[in-house]
């Protein structure tokens, strides 16, 4: 009974000791706040954190960068309140941006929303900044404000002791770049072998009475034939993004 008692003691004891951190933590970035508001704004950051299953410290950090947690925040761009909802985000998410509680849920959705697509990793936290959009189709790390956003946040989750995943995720132009570096390849691989198998019929390679050079020959036509398939599905390759045309088979 008295273990059972002890453990009740510390699941209390490392909740509450959780929760005055956060709630200090909040304190810190707007001093502003009285202890009760703080506790208050906690709330209703954790609830939405619980709901959503979104990591409460991945939440008070982007709470952190957008606003220091003051629900009045106005950006130039005409965000508004603890999580700088901008009005068609607020239209998406059928909220009135204005109060604290709708405010936070439509952040908290924004950012559940972002982790759906991209993982629980900094493509997530970039896309609350920059758009999903336009993460979707480009890499953050070449937007200088969306690069400095997802710093910022990084360093604000370290505080609460937490982390964000970094992960290489390749656009559909950076792609198209190695694709077209492999059909480079497999050209020069293919002149090779048609090199290899010039000098196969010149006679320069007595094939006559050797069983494994005939085999060598018949190996290498066929891994020429492969590489020749495998060029044709590529020829034509190419893509048009944002109005630019791209031929892979340069």
């Amino acid at each position: 009974m008295k273990k059972i008692i002890l453990s009740l003691f510390l699941i209390i004891s490392v909740f509450c000791f959780g929760n005055s951190n956060h709630i200090n933590y909040i304190r810190n970035n707007n001093p502003k706040l009285t202890e009760e508001e703080a506790e208050k704004l906690y709330e209703i950051l954790e609830n939405n954190s619980k709901k959503y299953n979104v990591d409460i410290n991945l939440v008070l950090a982007v709470a952190s960068v957008e606003s220091k947690f003051r629900h009045t925040a106005t950006s130039s761009a005409g965000a508004y309140g603890i999580m700088q909802i901008m009005p068609k985000t607020a239209e998406h998410y059928k909220v009135d941006r204005k109060k604290i509680d709708e405010n936070i849920e439509a952040g908290v959705k924004h950012l559940r929303d972002s982790i759906d697509i991209f993982g629980n990793n900094d493509y997530a936290v970039a896309s609350y900044n920059a758009g999903i959009s336009r993460v979707k189709n480009s890499n953050y790390r070449n937007i200088p404000e969306t690069r400095y956003y997802v710093a910022k946040v990084k360093q604000e989750m370290k505080k609460l002791g937490g982390n964000i995943i970094a992960k290489n995720n390749e656009t559909m132009l950076e792609k198209y770049k190695k694709g077209e570096v492999e059909i480079k390849k497999l050209k020069q691989e293919i002149a090779f072998l048609r090199g290899e198998n010039e000098q196969l019929k010149e006679g320069n390679i007595d094939l006559n009475n050797n069983t494994e050079d005939i085999e060598l020959k018949e190996n290498l036509q066929e891994e020429t034939e492969k590489i020749e398939q495998q060029e044709e599905k590529r020829q034509g390759l190419g893509f048009k993004m944002g109005g630019l045309s791209f031929d892979l088979n340069k």
